[in-house]
C-alpha cells in the first residue's frame, strides 16, 4: 500500500504475537484495521510471528485483510504443526532417550550389582579357600596326631611299657607262627625258655618298687642284648643265627620268656639257659645298691607236637616251677613226667568245673575252743571235694588249680552261703548269750571282686545273723602281696561289723613291726610255731611276743594245729585266747557237730 501524502498519517503500530485467537477480534475492529492498513511487514523470529502493520485509512476491503490474516494464520498453523511435529519428535526422541537411558541405567546398575556380587563371591571364595587351607592344615595335623597315637597304641599293644620288650600278645603270635612252620618244614625246631627270678619279691619289699622296676629294666637289657644280632660279646650262644626270630618277652612281674628258633635240638636250648643264668646272676648296679637275682628257667621244645601257643607256654611254666622246687637258680626241661602231670592238672581243671555244676563239694567243720574254759565258741568251715572216681580230694590238691583258673570265686561264693546257712541253723538250735561263730576262708581273688562287700552284706541280711559272728580268714601272704589294694577292701568289710582273721601268721614275709598296719581282729598263728616251740626258749619267746603284741593291738589270738596237751598248757601259759586242732576235734560233718553240741558245749582239755 502506498501513502496518500509525503509523511505518515494516523500511523499506528499493532504488535501481534502468535498464537492469535480470532475469537478475540470483533468485526468493527477489523474494519478499522483494514481501513487504516497502509503497509505490512511480516517477520518470523524464533518461530513467532510479529506483525508491524502500518495502517492508513484506505478503501480496501476487508477481504484483502482476511486474506492476509488467513495467510498469517496458515503460516502460523504450519509453524505450529511443525512445532508440534518437532515437539512430538522431540518427545519421542526424549522417550527413546529416556528408555535408552533407563535401559543403560538398568544395565549399569545390573552390571554394578554383578560386579559387586562378583567381588563378594571372590571375597567369599578367598575366605573359603583360606578356611579350606586352615581346615586342611588342621585335618593334616589331626591325622598326623591320630596316626601317631595309633602307632603309639600299636606299639604299646605290642611292647611292655616298663622294659620295652615285646609282650605276651607278640609272643603268642610268634609261637603260633613257629608251630605252623614245624608242620610245613621238616626238621624245623624251636624252644621256649620261661624265666622267673628268685626272691625278686624280697627286693621289692626291702628296697622298694622303684629299685625293683630298675632291676627289671636291667634284666631286660641283658636279655635283649643276649639276642641282639652282631653283639658277639654279649650273645648267649655264638651259634645262634642272627637271621632267626629269637625273641625276648616280658610276661609280667618278674617273668620273662625267650623264644629260640635258631637251634637244632634240646641240648642247644639247655646251653642257652646255662649261659643266660651266668649272664643274669652277675650283680646289677641300681643306684647305690648292688643287687643280685638268680633265675629259675623252664624249657619246653616243639617236639611235643603242640597245637597251640597257650599249651606250649603252660608247659614251659610247669618246667620253671619244677626248677624252683628243685632248689632255684637252675633250669629244667619239660619231660614226659611233667607232661603227664600237666595232663592230670588239665583233667583236674575240667573235673573242678563239673564238680561246681554237680555240687560235689562238701563242708566239714572244725571246732574252735576257748582255752580258758574249753568251751566251743565257733567253727572253721573247711571244703572237701567228693570226686566220683578219685574219692575225697584234699583242698591242698585242688585249691591252687581253682585259684589259678579263677574257679575259686564261684567255689568261695558257694562256701560262704553254705557255711552262713549252717551257722544260722546252729545259732537257732543252740542259743547262747554269746552266739556261735563261723570262720570262712576267703582268697585274694575273691577279695578283689568289685561286688564282694555287697554280696556279704546281702548274705548277712538274708540269714539275719549278727555280723560279728561271721569271721573271714585271709592268709598273711595274700595281704602282703598287695597291701595297698587290699587294705581299703578289708576296711570296707570291717565296716559291715564282721570280724577279719589273718590266717597262717608267721609263714609269710611280714614282721611284727607291720602287724599294726593290718585291719584285723583275730590273729591265727600257724602250726609251725607250735611244732618248734618245744625246741627251745627262743621259740617260746617269739610266740610270747606275738601274743603280747596282738593283745596290745586289740586282737584275739588263735593257735592252729594243736595236737597235744603240752601244747595246750603252753598256750594257756602264754595267754593265748583260742585254739583248734586234732587235740580237740578233726574237721567233722554237720551232724557230728550237732551231736557234740548236744552232748556238751565244751571239750575236755586233757583228752586227745
Amino acid at each position: 500500500m502506498k501513502s496518500t501524502s509525503d509523511g505518515p498519517r494516523n500511523q499506528a503500530v499493532v504488535a501481534m504475537t502468535e498464537p492469535t485467537n480470532p475469537n478475540l477480534v470483533d468485526e468493527q475492529r477489523l474494519r478499522s484495521l483494514i481501513d487504516q492498513l497502509s503497509d505490512q511487514m511480516c517477520q518470523a523470529v524464533d518461530g513467532r510471528f510479529d506483525f508491524a502493520v502500518r495502517i492508513e485509512v484506505q478503501d480496501e476491503t476487508i477481504e484483502k485483510l482476511q486474506m492476509l490474516i488467513n495467510f498469517v494464520l496458515d503460516a502460523a498453523r504450519r509453524s505450529l504443526t511443525e512445532i508440534e511435529a518437532k515437539a512430538h519428535a522431540l518427545e519421542a526422541k526424549t522417550l527413546t532417550l529416556s528408555s535408552v537411558n533407563m535401559k543403560l541405567e538398568r544395565e549399569i546398575t545390573e552390571r554394578l550389582a554383578a560386579e559387586a556380587e562378583l567381588l563378594r563371591s571372590e571375597r567369599e571364595l578367598v575366605e573359603m579357600t583360606d578356611e579350606l587351607v586352615r581346615q586342611k592344615a588342621q585335618l593334616v595335623d589331626e591325622i598326623s596326631q591320630r596316626m601317631g597315637a595309633e602307632a603309639t597304641a600299636r606299639d604299646d599293644a605290642m611292647h611292655d611299657s616298663l622294659t620295652g620288650l615285646s609282650n605276651r600278645a607278640v609272643l603268642l603270635e610268634q609261637i603260633e607262627s613257629c608251630l605252623h612252620r614245624t608242620k610245613r618244614e621238616k626238621g624245623f625246631f624251636f624252644a621256649l625258655l620261661y624265666l622267673d627270678f628268685d626272691r625278686f619279691k624280697l627286693v621289692n619289699d626291702s628296697l622298694g618298687h622303684e629299685v625293683g622296676d630298675k632291676l627289671l629294666i636291667s634284666i631286660a637289657d641283658r636279655l635283649q642284648g643276649s639276642l641282639r644280632a652282631g653283639d658277639t660279646t654279649s650273645r648267649v650262644d655264638q651259634e645262634l643265627d642272627p637271621e632267626n626270630d629269637n625273641l625276648a618277652v616280658r610276661l609280667g612281674g618278674d617273668e620273662f620268656v625267650i623264644l629260640l628258633d635258631g637251634i637244632k635240638n634240646v641240648a642247644d636250648a639247655s646251653l642257652v639257659a646255662d649261659r643266660l643264668q651266668k649272664l643274669l646272676e652277675a650283680p646289677h648296679k641300681i643306684g647305690s645298691h648292688e643287687v643280685t637275682s638268680t633265675a629259675s628257667i623252664g624249657i619246653v621244645t616243639s617236639d611235643f607236637g603242640y597245637n597251640s601257643a597257650d599249651e606250649m607256654l603252660r608247659d614251659a611254666d610247669t618246667a620253671m616251677y619244677s626248677a624252683k622246687a628243685a632248689g632255684k637258680a637252675q633250669h629244667k626241661v619239660f619231660d614226659k613226667t611233667m607232661h603227664e602231670q600237666a595232663i592230670n592238672r588239665l583233667q583236674l581243671e575240667i573235673d573242678l568245673r563239673t564238680a561246681l555244676q554237680k555240687e560235689q563239694f562238701r563242708l566239714l567243720y572244725q571246732p574252735i575252743v576257748e582255752l580258758e574254759t574249753g568251751q566251743i565258741i565257733g567253727f572253721e568251715a573247711l571244703i572237701r571235694w567228693e570226686h566220683p572216681t578219685r574219692g575225697l580230694i584234699s583242698p591242698i590238691d585242688f585249691i591252687p588249680v581253682a585259684e589259678e583258673t579263677g574257679l575259686i570265686v564261684p567255689i568261695g561264693g558257694w562256701v560262704l552261703l553254705e557255711a552262713t546257712q549252717q551257722l544260722k541253723k546252729w545259732q537257732t538250735q543252740f542259743p547262747r548269750k554269746k552266739p556261735l561263730s563261723m570262720n570262712v576262708n576267703i582268697s585274694k581273688r575273691q577279695l578283689i571282686q568289685p561286688d564282694l562287700v555287697n554280696t556279704i552284706q546281702n548274705v548277712l541280711r538274708s540269714f539275719d545273723i549278727p555280723a560279728y559272728t561271721l569271721k573271714l580268714e585271709v592268709t598273711e601272704s595274700a595281704i602282703m602281696s598287695d597291701m595297698e589294694q587290699l587294705t581299703p577292701i578289708l576296711q570296707s568289710l570291717r565296716s559291715l561289723g564282721l570280724h577279719l582273721c589273718i590266717d597262717d601268721f608267721g609263714t609269710g614275709h611280714s614282721s611284727l613291726s607291720c602287724l599294726h598296719m593290718f585291719a584285723i581282729d583275730i590273729l591265727k598263728i600257724d602250726r609251725y610255731f607250735l611244732e618248734t616251740m618245744g625246741e627251745g626258749r627262743e621259740y617260746a619267746a617269739v610266740m610270747q611276743a606275738i601274743v603280747t603284741l596282738a593283745h596290745n593291738l586289740g586282737m584275739d589270738v588263735v593257735a592252729e594245729g594243736v595236737e597235744t596237751a603240752d601244747q595246750v598248757a603252753l598256750l594257756q601259759s602264754l595267754g593265748t585266747d583260742h585254739a583248734q586242732g586234732y587235740f580237740f576235734a578233726r574237721p567233722i560233718k554237720p551232724e557230728e557237730i550237732e551231736a557234740l553240741l548236744q552232748k556238751s558245749s565244751s571239750l575236755a582239755m586233757s583228752a586227745a
